[in-house]
């Protein structure tokens, strides 16, 4: 059933194309039911008046979007997807059809404005993107995507800078201490040498070159971008197996990725974007086993071969488990309140003499 929301949606979808059937001609709207609780609306809008640059967007004389619109509209933002796949690979653009418009919805999105406000976005979107500008000079760089399929993924938080990367890719590893079940954080990255310490580290790869915006979801997709970027396959079960020498027992291996994809477009150095693959502990023992492949005994290295050439195999069809990262490196992460008059307190004791009418109120605002 069409909520009071969706068809307010629907009324100025209807009204913006009364005002000019050219520019937005509506084709067919699908009702919420059984299968969605969304409306979705077709349409065609008018492209024909952007001016384009090279590197832009493909625009043609019109394209046709399909939105969807949840059952609390206004207050939750639509979500719009192309009818096409002709914008894969764009920036902004996800799962080759579906158009992030709001970088930030929660500050960027205004309810009041309601479809009139989200097909301006579209249009202003669709202006930036056909001029080549959707990342403009000087603007913050939107960073890649990997999907998320499991509410299970672990969570890995970030915490210390990761080391300068020049022309070529940094393989090490990545120190880890475990927080809870679910989370573990980043503290330190360490070269991989004969007297790394024993503690708990997952094997790191950091990239000098980009990965494409969207992170491939099957690992057979993620070796050949490796391979493009100089990690062959025998480099990354090297840097595997390094990671499972020094992993704890029964748990996942992770194998943390960086590229340099997070900053502000134009500038000459781009710090490192993390992800991180959760290879499930079976195949982590797997990689272990692997390693009898440099024993002295002919029949051990035969073992180790055989594995070896199962993980290859296994590599080809496996699907690739993104963690979910939670930034909180200072290379990356900026409060908010860091230019706040408040911040000329940080770090420092204050002792207050009396809590009455005004000292309780100031030791509110400073405990704060």
């Amino acid at each position: 059933m069409t909520t009071d929301g969706q068809q307010l949606a629907l009324e100025q979808l209807e009204k913006i194309s009364k005002e000019d059937d050219y520019a937005l001609e509506i084709l067919d709207i699908a009702h919420p039911g059984e299968k969605s609780p969304l409306l979705s609306v077709e349409f065609s809008l008018y492209c024909g008046h952007f001016e384009k640059a090279p590197g832009g967007l493909p625009l043609r004389e019109r394209e046709r979007f399909c939105v969807h619109i949840p059952s609390n509209f206004p207050f939750s933002i639509p979500s719009i997807d192309s009818c096409h796949q002709r914008f894969a690979g764009w920036s902004h653009v996800q799962w080759t059809r579906h158009l992030c418009l709001y970088q930030s919805p929660e500050t960027e999105w205004i309810p009041s404005d309601g479809m009139f406000g989200f097909i301006n976005r579209l249009e202003e979107w669709l202006g930036k993107g056909a001029l080549n500008e959707l990342d403009p000079i000087g603007g913050v760089l939107h960073p890649p995507v990997a999907y998320i399929d499991s509410a299970s993924s672990a969570i890995l938080v970030p915490q210390k800078n990761t080391p300068v990367i020049e022309d070529h890719n940094w393989i090490g590893l990545a120190k880890l201490e475990r927080i809870n079940d679910r989370a573990l954080v980043i503290n330190d990255w360490v070269e991989i040498t004969r007297e790394t310490p024993q503690d708990h580290y997952a094997p790191a790869i950091l990239l000098a070159e980009e990965m494409p915006f969207e992170f491939p979801r099957r690992a057979s997709d993620l070796l050949k971008i490796f391979a493009e970027r100089g990690i062959d396959f025998s480099r990354l079960l090297w840097a595997l197996q390094c990671g499972v020498t020094w992993k704890n027992n029964d748990e996942p291996l992770f194998l943390i990725i960086g590229t340099p994809m997070r900053g502000i477009r134009g500038s000459d150095k781009l710090q490192q974007h993390l992800t991180a693959w959760e290879i499930d502990p079976v195949i982590a023992k797997g990689v272990g086993i692997s390693l009898a492949k440099y024993s002295d005994h002919e029949k051990i290295r035969e073992i180790g071969d055989k594995v070896e050439a199962i993980i290859k195999e296994w590599a080809e069809t496996a699907p690739v488990k993104w963690c979910r990262i939670r930034e909180n490196r200072e290379e990356i992460v900026t409060r908010r309140d860091y230019k706040s008059p408040l911040t000329a307190f940080k770090d420092k004791t204050i002792s207050i003499w009396g809590c009455g009418a005004i000292g309780d109120h100031i030791a509110l605002c400073l405990a704060r």
